[in-house]
């Protein structure tokens, strides 16, 4: 994919190199994926520990 930059009057048009390629952009999706994937894992881990805290809390087990 390359980005085509309007030339200005008068002058040659030129073309910018992609920012990445396709294989990179591939790549930069899975580690996108793996991270919403995980993020939502470590979500979920982080409430249950919250919840346990919560109920050590209210049992008189733990104090703030």
């Amino acid at each position: 994919m390359i980005e085509h930059v309007p030339a200005e009057a008068g002058s040659e048009s030129t073309t910018v190199a992609p920012l990445y390629t396709a294989v990179e952009w591939q790549l930069l999706r899975a580690l996108r994926e793996l991270y919403e994937r995980d993020r939502d894992l470590l979500l979920s881990e982080e409430r249950t520990r919250l919840s346990f805290i919560r109920w050590l809390v209210r049992t008189g087990q733990l104090t703030p």
